[in-house]
């Protein structure tokens, strides 16, 4: 048999960039000081996107054009201080320096005509995400009856209730509670809106120092993130639920902290055996905060004396312990909240469990001869 690949534009071509910056660089106090800040506009232009929509006979996607445009505005910062003073009869070395930066970015152009929210459209920010906003969860069966009565929750999950059997009851005790946001009797598409931050972190800093005192050296470097948001709608937080039954495993956080009957003020919806459309709708429910600070590294080492090197002609000998990712501060209970999307760093936006980051511990020697 044959196939037909997807069509390719005839006029695609590469991206381009053009940037403004405004820049400052001083160094005062004798060098002890430094600090360089930089201001910047980017506007990339002729981004891939989807093409026009063609019809279903061809059996193939859109082709990939060049079709959108995205401002970024945004500034870096660079502090840094060295100094030294006698201690101790020796001389005490010491460094600190820190990096913040910010940014935003939005799409300018775009070929969106019917204004999908799930496509790029002027003023949508890059890496924003939409959803349904929540009031938690459904205490009890009575309380989710009382709701759905008001409410028509069956938009957000149509099967939910068209099914047969105890599955298409409708919402239960241990459900997601969505919101009406515009007030007209019904949650559907219309009641969802962006949702946290975006899925790249806006705002990205480190810090760190070193100190150095007769034989002896010391160094940390701190590097963290803020503004950054994510989903955890996947398989790691839907226990026993499609592939999870043999597959995949959960995060540990899901232990004890299920809806059960007993247990109302929940953090994780009820446990089933099958997947509940209603709960597996991107919301507010399932975002977390993807801020954090992290450790990446400490260094000590130790610098023989030359008395003791110079007789195995060796100019320098220094002994060192090391470790790396030694502790995370994050509000975040998954495994890493440096999330990414089926492994993939290019599509971040869900934490898919990928593997966590490891405490590295190291013992290392440098020779200079």
């Amino acid at each position: 048999y044959t196939s037909l690949g997807a069509p390719v534009a005839s006029d695609l071509t590469w991206e381009t960039a053009q940037q403004w910056d405004l820049g400052l660089d001083l160094t005062m106090l004798n060098n002890r000081l430094n600090f360089t800040g930089d201001v910047y506009i980017r506007d990339t232009k002729g981004i891939l996107g989807k093409g026009k929509s063609l019809p279903s006979i061809y059996g193939a996607n859109e082709p990939q054009v060049n079709s959108n445009n995205l401002r970024t505005k945004g500034y870096e910062l660079v502090l840094g201080w060295r100094d030294s003073f006698k201690l101790a009869g020796s001389t005490f070395s010491y460094g600190i320096t820190g990096t913040f930066s910010d940014y935003t970015a939005e799409y300018t152009k775009c070929d969106n005509p019917s204004g999908l929210i799930g496509d790029p459209y002027v003023g949508k920010k890059y890496g924003e995400i939409w959803g349904y906003k929540v009031d938690g969860l459904f205490r009890n069966d009575e309380e989710a009856a009382e709701y759905a009565s008001r409410v028509d929750l069956s938009k957000v999950a149509a099967g939910y209730y068209s099914a047969t059997g105890a599955y298409g009851k409708g919402v239960r005790g241990g459900d997601i509670k969505y919101l009406d946001l515009n007030g007209d009797g019904i949650v559907d598409n219309y009641d969802t809106k962006p949702i946290g931050y975006s899925d790249i972190p806006e705002i990205v800093y480190g810090f760190g120092f070193s100190l150095q005192w007769k034989a002896f050296d010391l160094s940390a470097f701190f590097q963290g993130v803020a503004h950054v948001s994510f989903s955890t709608l996947t398989d790691q937080t839907q226990a026993f639920v499609g592939r999870n039954l043999k597959e995949s495993s959960v995060f540990a956080d899901l232990y004890g902290n299920t809806w059960t009957p007993e247990n109302p003020g929940a953090k994780y919806p009820r446990m089933t055996t099958g997947a509940i459309d209603n709960n597996n709708q991107l919301s507010t429910f399932w975002m977390a905060n993807g801020r954090y600070l992290r450790l990446k590294n400490l260094e000590l080492g130790y610098t023989l004396p030359k008395r003791w090197t110079s007789k195995l002609h060796i100019t320098s000998c220094r002994v060192y312990v090391s470790g790396d990712n030694l502790f995370t501060i994050t509000d975040y209970r998954g495994y890493n909240p440096e999330v990414s999307y089926k492994s993939s760093n290019l599509m971040p936006g869900f934490d898919w469990g990928c593997y966590p980051l490891s405490r590295i511990y190291s013992v290392g020697l440098n020779l200079t001869f």
